[in-house]
């Protein structure tokens, strides 16, 4: 059996080693070091290049603002991705009217901009300029939410933007919805149209301009409703006047004084109670509608047998 294995001492091992090789006793202290677990591997020495190579490309184009510089170099998909996948979409965001600066910036809020080919890009935003027919609105809108050239193209972005400048009536109006709440874009068309029609024929919250200041079409059925239902039993929203004009005051909160608050701030100032009250109703709600629910699918059973 090899000796080494018989000692569970290190000592033991290396005075072994030292014995047997003859070495003098402070032979072993002076023998250099040729290999650490330390050392940086070639994985890491790829990284650190284009890393390097990623900033003297991005300085290049003229961005020397160290924050941003360091927002790059601290997303390791942002610094390790290759150089030539920076070049590209930096090209395309620039030909398309960007800054620099705001182009990699555009890169760090959606870095999956730099593994989508160049083709896609511009197809993606090319539909929402055919969409839209403006060139500067979806510019920045697009700048806003680079994510937005993630979708397929115009098969998700027409439909969408039908429905959402039926609602507000404006492109521009279109537009500001989108970046205010941009998770609209990857949601139902069903989901946007119940919160449309919940928010015109039982709120009767007639006034576009309200829908686009707020982010309550971003909003699920069931967040407008719980916040409406409670405003309501506290006596402190009433459905307006359908015959009163529309620049008249209702006295009711503002669609984002009701949706764009924290709970705390929606019971305390907008509904008027504590935060508790609120929280014990949002708890008895969600009960009912699941009760509700049980009963519709009951019943639903029960037409069909």
């Amino acid at each position: 059996m090899n000796p080494f294995m018989k000692t569970g001492s290190l000592r033991t091992m290396i005075r072994m080693f030292r014995h047997n090789l003859c070495f003098p006793a402070d032979t072993v202290n002076k023998v250099p070091i040729l290999y650490s677990t330390t050392n940086v591997s070639p994985r890491s020495n790829f990284n650190d290049t284009a890393n390097s190579l990623t900033l003297e490309l991005i300085k290049n184009y003229g961005v020397k603002n160290e924050r941003i510089l360091q927002k790059v170099v601290n997303i390791p998909i942002l610094s390790n991705s290759d150089p030539h996948e920076w070049k590209k979409v930096m090209e395309i965001l620039l030909y398309r009217g960007l800054s620099p600066v705001k182009s990699v910036l555009t890169v760090i809020k959606h870095p999956a901009l730099l593994k989508m080919s160049s083709l896609k890009i511009n197809r993606v935003w090319d539909d929402w300029v055919e969409c839209f027919q403006e060139t500067e609105l979806v510019k920045e809108l697009l700048e806003e939410c680079p994510m937005f050239l993630s979708v397929s193209g115009k098969i998700e972005i027409e439909p969408k933007y039908e429905q959402l400048k039926a609602i507000v009536k404006s492109k521009k109006a279109v537009a500001k919805i989108l970046m205010n709440c941009p998770q609209i874009m990857f949601q139902s068309l069903t989901e946007l149209q119940n919160v449309s029609d919940y928010l015109s024929e039982v709120m009767i919250a007639r006034n576009a301009a309200e829908y686009s200041k707020s982010t309550v079409l971003g909003c699920t059925l069931q967040e407008v409703m719980i916040r409406h239902v409670f405003l309501d039993k506290c006596g402190k929203y009433k459905p307006p006047n359908l015959k009163q004009s529309e620049s008249i005051p209702s006295g009711n909160a503002s669609l984002s004084e009701i949706y764009d608050t924290s709970e705390e701030e929606f019971a305390t100032k907008t509904a008027g109670v504590t935060l508790e009250e609120y929280v014990v109703f949002q708890s008895l709600f969600a009960d009912e509608l699941e009760d509700k629910r049980i009963i519709s699918e009951e019943e639903t059973d029960s037409d069909e047998d």
